[in-house]
């Protein structure tokens, strides 16, 4: 049994001693003023019941609020405890299933990097020759670097595509998710240094080229913002 539970058993007790004593005092003092014994009049008898009903009434009553009373802040205090372990566990499953997702998106990136060959390079070294190749696009005369970067997509569009779209759904998710930025900071940063270099300079170079557009726009000012955890 609890305190709470105890401290409530310990107060019903007091408060029925104290009742049933009052009750006997008023018996007492009754017989002592009136001085009678037991009457035949029944006129008394609802005299004295009347007196003894009303009074022993009103103190059931009292005594009745009070632990009406002890009761509800009994329950008030439980239900919020109730809640807020409930609100402890609904974090921990959030936390739980935040991380969970984190690190099955990191698996597929890197399930497509071990599948990624190109031109006669694998893996991180075929990442790195694609990065070369977009490195020199994007070194040319602003105004064709976009067309110039474009044209690069294209011609790399499968090799890229599942690559880029894995890390940017991945980006959109951690972005989105509603969790304690302390905690989602700390997943997230697990996420990011698994990276390789090769990696994050690749993706710099594939943000840049989308630069005109506003549709990565968000999910590159989040991975700007965490680049520096991992470079």
């Amino acid at each position: 049994m609890g305190n709470k539970e105890k401290s409530f058993d310990d107060l019903v007790s007091i408060l029925l001693i104290a009742l049933i004593t009052i009750l006997c005092v008023i018996f007492i003092l009754y017989a002592f003023e009136f001085n009678g014994g037991i009457s035949n009049s029944q006129t008394t008898w609802g005299e004295f019941g009347d007196f003894f009903g009303g009074i022993a009434g009103s103190l059931i009553s009292l005594f009745a609020v009070i632990l009406l009373f002890v009761t509800y802040r009994l329950q008030k205090e439980e239900l919020a405890k109730t809640s807020k372990a409930l609100d402890n566990q609904n974090e921990q499953l959030n936390v739980h299933h935040f991380r969970d997702t984190v690190f099955k998106l990191l698996d597929r990136k890197d399930d497509v990097i071990d599948k990624l060959h190109y031109d006669k390079q694998s893996k991180l070294e075929g990442i790195a020759k694609l990065n070369g190749q977009l490195r020199t696009v994007l070194k040319r005369k602003e105004e064709l670097s976009i067309l110039a970067h474009n044209n690069w997509w294209e011609k790399n569009r499968k090799y890229m595509i599942t690559y880029f779209t894995t890390v940017v759904s991945a980006l959109e998710f951690m972005r989105t998710y509603n969790l304690d930025n302390i905690i989602k900071d700390r997943i997230i940063g697990l996420y990011f240094a698994t990276f390789d270099r090769r990696e994050i300079e690749l993706l710099e170079n594939v943000f840049k080229g989308h630069s005109e557009s506003s549709l990565y726009d968000e999910d590159r000012k989040f991975f700007e913002k965490y680049k520096g955890i991992f470079l």
